[in-house]
């Protein structure tokens, strides 16, 4: 049987300023998304995860939101020779949700993402470890195709519009 690993609370900051900064951060250096794995075992359905993800090519940034809030950083892979070296600090879950809730009012253009991201972690607080029905299952998809459409890149097209 796996063990879950247990990741100890993020420390929410209380002063606006923090705040505002954090928010700042997510708004242009960040991501808010929710993932999706297969789950092993009986049930043999997708688990939805919320996750907060900053990257940045500053460790000190990095390393300042470790030491304040917590959560994981990570190097990332280069992806051409002459990159920066960069890294993600991320929260995931219930860590992302109270994260989401304290930044929400400073938000400004990931705001909507942010409202999915915590309804989404609601809705697993109601279910508790409950294998998702059909039903929900259906409603947790619809919330990550709505976290894609807002995260997808490009430029939107909107029909009868040129």
């Amino acid at each position: 049987m796996r063990r879950r690993r247990t990741v100890p609370p993020i420390t929410i900051p209380t002063d606006s300023a923090a705040l505002g900064y954090i928010a700042g951060l997510v708004d242009g250096e960040g991501n808010i998304n929710i993932s999706t794995a297969f789950c092993v075992g009986k049930s043999k359905s997708l688990s939805y995860h919320a996750r907060v993800v900053i990257t940045n090519t500053n460790e000190l940034l990095m390393v300042w939101l470790l030491e304040s809030l917590g959560g994981t950083i990570e190097n990332r892979r280069h992806r051409k020779p002459n990159w920066k070296p960069s890294w993600n600090w991320a929260v995931y879950g219930d860590n992302a949700a109270s994260l989401l809730k304290a930044i929400k009012p400073y938000l400004v253009i990931k705001k909507d993402q942010a409202t999915l991201a915590m309804q989404l972690r609601s809705l697993q607080k109601i279910r508790g470890k409950k294998t998702p029905d059909a039903k929900a299952q259906t409603v947790l998809a619809n919330i990550k195709a709505d976290m894609n459409r807002l995260n997808a890149r490009g430029v939107e097209v909107i029909e009868g519009h040129v």
